[in-house]
């Protein structure tokens, strides 16, 4: 095994059969780069593991790129979860971006992810991103179809014992009839509306509260306003009141920001919040993206003739 000479007898076998020639044998190699879609994601176990951070992977989750910092750092385990059950070890809980929240809501409630998230309210930390943050509030509605039309839900799928998987499968469907309000998980107190335009926007941003003196880059792109009935929250964002908050007593975060953890100094502050570990934290997660971009193009030309296939 990892002996490349092992294969030649292979290669002159191809080149007798098809007229193509044989540019390189790459061997296997981890690449630390994110995933190509929400179908392909791996979790990431650290071996020396300090802190594990959970994230439900939703039927419809988007932007499950957000969590990739996290998998840089040494003593981080990133796990991505089918059942509840598999929550209780999480020193920091996610709920991702959604593609369409309401059914992915919908799927919380009917998998047991809702009660068990409710059960650990308090006690462990759980961070809504985008749709997952509406997802942490009283009710989510969507008065005018802009989300919710036009998806139903399949019946579960039947495993080999005969019973049904909790969560079933979401397709879309030009004649279904659906509802168009769903109650929320209820750990903060606010309610989303699916009104007005899609917001698209990347920008700078300032922290304020307990994020006060930190700035740093990231993007919205979420359908929906959001409207708070208490202050019990701390708002995290200059200017914006519904982009992000914190409730520490209930130990709870939620923000509308993608890429955020890709701030180091934002990064450093909620694993503060976890754990009184110390952690190594790249000064620079875009430039350690491009180091590991460097070394995998490195690693190409030392195994395939790269010369002689960009001329052909």
């Amino acid at each position: 095994r990892g002996d490349v000479s092992l294969l030649q007898p292979g290669i002159e076998q191809f080149d007798q059969i098809v007229p193509v020639p044989v540019m390189g044998v790459i061997p296997w190699r981890e690449i630390k780069l994110e995933d190509e879609d929400s179908q392909n994601l791996q979790s990431k176990i650290d071996s020396e593991e300090r802190l594990e951070v959970t994230v439900i992977r939703l039927p419809h989750m988007s932007n499950f790129t957000d969590f990739d910092p996290l998998k840089q750092i040494s003593g981080i385990s990133v796990n991505f979860v089918n059942s509840p059950s598999e929550l209780g070890n999480a020193g920091l809980i996610i709920l991702p971006g959604s593609k369409n929240t309401l059914f992915d809501l919908r799927y919380l409630h009917e998998s047991g992810f809702s009660k068990k998230l409710k059960q650990l309210h308090g006690h462990i930390w759980i961070l809504g991103i985008c749709g997952g943050f509406q997802m942490l509030g009283e009710k989510v509605d969507d008065p005018l179809n802009m989300e919710s039309s036009g998806t139903t839900r399949e019946p579960p799928e039947t495993s080999n014992s005969g019973t049904s998987s909790t969560a079933g499968r979401y397709t879309a469907s030009a004649n279904s009839s659906v509802a168009n309000s769903e109650s929320g998980l209820g750990l903060l107190q606010m309610t989303t509306v699916m009104e007005g335009d899609k917001k698209l926007v990347r920008r700078e941003y300032q922290g304020k509260n307990w994020l006060a003196g930190l700035n740093w880059a990231g993007y919205e792109i979420h359908l929906g306003r959001t409207t708070f009935k208490s202050s019990q929250h701390e708002e995290l964002v200059k200017n914006d009141p519904e982009l992000a908050v914190i409730d520490r007593d209930q130990k709870v975060i939620g923000t509308y920001i993608h890429g955020w953890l890709e701030s180091p100094e934002v990064t450093q502050k909620i694993l503060a919040l976890l754990s009184k570990e110390t952690f190594d934290i790249p000064f620079s997660f875009q430039e350690s993206k491009e180091r590991e971009m460097d070394e995998l193009a490195h690693f190409l030309e030392k195994h395939c003739e790269v010369e002689k296939i960009l001329r052909n």
